[in-house]
């Protein structure tokens, strides 16, 4: 199972968006540029609350997609899901 397929199984049941995106592909887009984003920054830009913000940062650690600096409330996109092959 690729990467996309884990996501998209892990997600479709519970992150689908109205216009059928997903909300972790709009937090991965968002995150694409390797740079530290406010959590705020983050659940603004996804329409998120911050229950949905905590599962899908949640989702997007375990799989170690995601590095988060709790102490400075950011997070960006870990390089090694950077250079997985496309």
């Amino acid at each position: 199972m690729s990467v996309s397929q884990v996501i998209y199984a892990e997600s479709s049941n519970w992150m689908t968006l109205q216009d059928g995106g997903f909300v972790i592909e709009k937090v991965m887009r968002l995150l694409e540029d390797r740079q530290w984003h406010c959590l705020q920054e983050i659940r603004d830009n996804c329409s998120l609350c911050e229950a949905e913000l905590q599962r899908v940062l949640g989702f997007l650690k375990d799989f170690e997609f995601l590095v988060v600096d709790n102490c400075a409330k950011r997070a960006r996109l870990d390089q090694c899901l950077l250079e997985l092959p496309v």
